[in-house]
């Protein structure tokens, strides 16, 4: 399974990215820049799945119309915490140069610091939606 993995990687990140003197943030820059096309698509997918859970909460009378409100809920958070990716990475600061003076080296530094947190941060939002997906979809395995 991880030597699937590790073949496909180059495709998602790029060639470019697959060295070992690459930090993550660049990786992560990396990705959000290849698969930017994808954002539009994912702002339809939101609007889509929003609509559908509030047409289903508000004038959905029947349990028929009910049975994808929870397939359509995970579109929207999944689509959400893809988007929130995409918008998030795409403009990773470089990493500071011999030639930058002291104080640009440190705003440079304390900006990639940010983005590290963010990183964690949403590496803990995303398994968290996997626990959250995992559960919705087993409640919803079994009510219908």
């Amino acid at each position: 399974m991880i030597l699937k993995i590790y073949r496909i990687l180059p495709f998602i990140i790029g060639e470019q990215a697959m060295t070992k003197d690459v930090s993550i943030l660049d990786r992560l820059n990396k990705i959000a820049l290849r698969w930017s096309w994808g954002r539009p698509f994912l702002l339809v997918l939101m609007v889509f799945s929003v609509v559908y859970c509030g047409y289903v909460l508000v004038a959905s009378d029947e349990n028929g119309q009910a049975i994808y409100f929870i397939p359509s809920l995970l579109l929207f958070i999944w689509s959400l915490l893809s988007l929130t990716f995409l918008n998030a990475f795409r403009q990773v600061p470089m990493p500071s140069v011999q030639s930058d003076t002291w104080g640009q080296r440190l705003w440079n530094k304390l900006k990639r610091l940010a983005y590290y947190l963010l990183t964690i941060l949403l590496g803990c939002a995303t398994i968290s939606v996997l626990v959250v997906t995992w559960r919705l979809l087993s409640t919803w395995r079994t009510m219908y």
